[in-house]
């Protein structure tokens, strides 16, 4: 997408935000940026240089000053019209302090820095078919937002954007509500782990959260093709590094919280201060919001806490309700009439499971809204818990239980999480394959539970974790593995730049001694996958999980191609 800065004055207007608060004096940086309106068709922002096209503006960010000039060097070889960076730590002023924002020229042909452009001002029109302007502004990275918002024109501000938060879950709820508002007659569009785009044609993700520039892009992409609505998972990271920030979001929906990411967070205090942000930001704007927690949750119903009360936005809790409440927490399956601001963690919805199998779950929904009986396709409580909130987010929307209910039984799920594999091999062997993203304690612990109510045979679990993460959670995920599942296979799991047998050793440092004569380590992956179906009894339930819908695998800095399903279905002993 290209955006005329002669037309919309987006870059202009963003510039002068940051120069003329940046600094008292007034910079002559108009004129600058008023040539490059005349002689540029800008196009976008970007923050990697190694996806600079020509026309773009490159923002420099990285920390290290040798690292950003090279990072300056690879996009104006690539194209870029306009430079923003970091200001540099030894960009000293007079008095010794650093300089809140300089302007300089960059020879293209060279390389060469240019300084003093105000001295050449009356010959400015000639610099720049050689030149490129260089604005260093100080504080770059907690400004890109602003930039990034208003370079595409507040993009969030056109259509209406779910954030959908929390440790597991996040991309089986983006799905669903996607699922049911497009079927309810919108144009919805997806942000997360799986990809950006239409749910029926999704472009590979690097992040699950893109980084700010790329975000603002996106979502100004689906404003250009008409969207209604974008449902974005947002995570940790991103929240922590505000590359939300510039969005407008209508509302959010919180799934859980449980180990993970501690190699960035360090704390779960401090992890679960950055999921709550998203909603300390949702309730600071004026528009009227929705938020939906999941008051299963221990996390979440202090989350519930903090936000019911709030006469401008609309909170709601949602739960399964267990008939011995055992794990009742404030459920019950009398809900209808309960007021939205309650002094008590109540949910405005709750769903009771009737009767299950592995094909899906008959379920009983009670809400405030009215009660259903119904049939869903879908496996495992967990994902139970996920449809249920995006029920609950659709009907705060406005739109009838009986319109939605009406959508479920042709609910998306994204590939990867609890899918069942089926070849000629399994199915003569009468086999329960499962693919699954389990990749932390709780998403391991949950899914290997939703298998074990089924498996009336042997349960056979193959996993590992990825390398250069939160090691912490690798022996929890081992003592859990062991703890519900009749054979485990350890294996590799994205090592990146670790040795994979260590990373192997450090789940089996979760696993008691007698334990350890159920678990077999088999460092390839593929042969794994092959071992665990080869040596199945007839009647195995058998789930590979951590990858899911990945299609790679991440071996010091080079990813190969490998699809976990694509390996169950060439097993044909």
């Amino acid at each position: 997408m290209s955006i005329n800065i002669k037309e919309k004055k987006s870059i202009l207007k963003a510039l002068n935000f940051i120069v003329e608060r940046s600094f008292h004096e007034k910079i002559s940086s108009n004129q600058l940026i008023m040539n490059l309106e005349n002689k540029f068709l800008l196009k976008n922002l970007v923050q990697e240089s190694n996806n600079v096209c020509e026309g773009d503006i490159f923002v420099a960010i990285a920390k290290d000053i040798e690292k950003r000039k090279l990072h300056i060097k690879e996009a104006l070889e690539k194209g870029s019209v306009l430079i923003l960076s970091e200001i540099d730590e030894d960009n000293l002023g007079d008095d010794g302090s650093k300089s809140e924002c300089t302007i300089e020229l960059i020879d293209k042909s060279s390389l060469r820095e240019i300084n003093d452009v105000n001295d050449r001002e009356g010959d400015i029109d000639n610099a720049y078919f050689g030149l490129v302007p260089k604005i260093s502004i100080n504080g770059l990275s907690k400004k890109l937002y602003i930039i990034s918002s208003e370079f595409y024109n507040n993009p969030s501000h056109k259509t209406k954007v779910i954030g959908v938060t929390g440790t597991n879950g996040k991309t089986s709820i983006t799905f669903m509500i996607a699922s049911i508002l497009e079927q309810l007659g919108n144009k919805v569009a997806l942000i997360g782990t799986t990809g950006y785009g239409m749910i029926d044609d999704l472009k590979e993700a690097s992040h699950t959260t893109p980084m700010t520039d790329k975000l603002q892009h996106l979502i100004a992409g689906f404003v250009n093709h008409g969207v209604d609505y974008v449902v974005a998972e947002v995570s940790s990271h991103a929240l922590e590094q505000k590359r939300a920030d510039g969005i407008k979001f209508n509302g959010a929906v919180f799934s859980n919280l449980s180990h993970d990411h501690l190699d960035y967070h360090k704390t779960m205090e401090e992890y679960e201060k950055a999921k709550f942000s998203l909603f300390s930001k949702v309730i600071s704007q004026e528009d009227k919001s929705i938020i939906v927690i999941n008051l299963d949750d221990e996390c979440g119903q202090k989350f519930y806490s903090k936000l019911k009360g709030n006469d401008k936005h609309l909170v709601m809790g949602f739960g399964l309700y267990y008939d011995d409440n055992s794990k009742s927490n404030q459920l019950n399956d009398s809900v209808a009439g309960i007021n939205h601001n309650s002094n008590e963690n109540k949910a405005q919805l709750t769903l009771k499971i009737l009767k299950q199998d592995f094909n899906g779950f008959e379920v009983l929904l009670s809400s405030v809204y009215g009660n259903y009986e119904f049939y869903i396709p879908i496996f495992g409580k967990y994902n139970l818990s996920n449809i249920g909130s995006s029920i609950l987010y659709c009907l705060g929307l406005g739109y009838s239980l009986d319109l939605i209910k009406k959508t479920l039984d042709k609910i998306k799920l994204p590939r990867g999480r609890l899918e069942k594999v089926s070849s000629d091999f399994i199915e003569l062997n009468d086999l329960n394959v499962f693919v699954d993203y389990a990749h932390t304690p709780d998403a391991l612990e949950n899914a290997l539970l939703a298998l074990r109510e089924h498996s009336g045979g042997e349960l056979i679990v193959v996993f590992g974790c990825g390398g250069n993460r939160d090691k912490t959670k690798r022996p929890e995920m081992g003592q859990i593995a062991c703890k519900i599942a009749d054979k485990i296979i350890i294996t590799s799991d994205n090592p990146r730049y670790e040795e994979p047998n260590a990373i192997i050793a450090d789940i089996i440092a979760g696993i008691d001694t007698i334990s350890r004569n159920k678990v077999i380590s088999i460092t390839q992956r593929k042969e794994a996958i092959k071992y665990a179906i080869e040596s199945s009894q007839k009647g195995s339930t058998i789930i590979i999980a951590g990858k899911g819908h990945e299609t790679y695998q991440d071996i010091k800095g080079v990813k190969d191609h490998f699809d976990d399903v694509e390996e169950c279905k060439m097993v044909i002993k």
